[in-house]
């Protein structure tokens, strides 16, 4: 998995597949990537990073990063889960929107030092 590259997962526990991205480089922190998932914005939200429709194709409306939910995962592992269908490949983001999520990742005072160290 590269940079950008995103995938559908999470149905299983949340009742509906939500979208995450990879947004570092893998292979320079040993194969693992440092994913974040879009969620629909609700009161309460963190608004750190809005994604609005048009912004990916999976986008249909107001959306927001869950940088609180970020979670490092090995590419490896990663791979094996969309082999067996638990997860489901999606079309890259812009690198418009991966600059954008990535800029959010450094404000955002959700996510976990031990991530922010793998961008």
């Amino acid at each position: 998995m590269e940079p950008g590259d995103t995938f559908l997962g999470g149905g299983e526990v949340l009742g509906e597949d939500h979208l995450w991205l990879v947004i570092n480089n893998p292979p320079a922190h040993a194969g693992v990537a440092l994913i974040v998932n879009v969620s629909t914005l609700r009161p309460n939200a963190e608004t750190t990073c809005l994604v609005q429709k048009g912004e990916h194709p999976f986008i249909q409306h107001d959306s927001y990063v869950r940088y609180g939910s970020a979670r490092s995962a090995n590419v490896a592992d990663l791979e094996k889960l969309v082999k067996a269908g638990r997860r489901k490949p999606h079309q890259a983001a812009s690198r418009v929107l991966l600059e954008k999520v990535r800029a959010g990742a450094t404000a955002s005072p959700l996510l976990a030092r031990e991530l922010l160290a793998l961008l």
